[in-house]
Formats: C-alpha cells, structure tokens, sequence
C-alpha cells in the first residue's frame, strides 16, 4: 500500500455522508499528524507495518487530545484545569475551574 491510497481511504471514510471531500487539514488532524508529515506520508511509496503501528499510536494521541479539548456536557460544566508534573508534563487537575 502507499501513502497516497492509505490517504484517499481515510478521506473517503471521513466524508461518509457529507457532500464535500474532507480537506488535507481535516485528514492530517484525523491522523495526528502536521501538515509536513502529512505530505510526507503522501508521497510514500511503501508502508511498513513499523510505520502504520506509528500512525495509529499518533491517531490514538489525537483522538485523546480532542475528547479532551472537546469533551461530554460534565466537562464543560466542571472544566479540568491542566498542571504540571514532576517531569513537566501537563496533567489533569480535578478542581473546578471556577470555585475554588
């Protein structure tokens, strides 16, 4: 398979039931990916089973970070705040982020 048709698929998928084809933007951000990587993976001529085990941990990492960003009702209402780690890393607060 190469890049270019795995793209075509996952565009063809997205667009499921919309009168529109989705965007490289729509589709890069599906897959996790910049819009360099993005270009770089269209003009793969193969793909490893090493490179498509990649792209799915990088669309799993995006689909966490949208739920995050866009959540169920209960995250709206009580909004996470983010803080940092012992190593930098951003996590979950479970205070409100409203009252205190």
């Amino acid at each position: 398979m190469t890049g270019k048709e795995l793209i075509e698929q996952v565009r063809k998928s997205l667009s499921r039931g919309e009168k529109t084809p989705a965007t490289d933007r729509a589709v890069a951000s599906f897959l996790g990916l910049s819009m360099p990587g993005f270009s770089n993976w269209k003009v793969r001529e193969e793909i490893t089973t090493r490179q498509m085990a990649g792209l799915l941990a990088s669309v799993a990492k995006a689909s966490q970070a949208r739920l995050f960003r866009h959540g169920p009702a209960h995250r709206r209402i009580f909004p996470l705040l983010p803080r940092t780690g012992r190593k930098r890393r951003k996590l979950p607060d479970f205070r409100s982020g409203q009252g205190r």
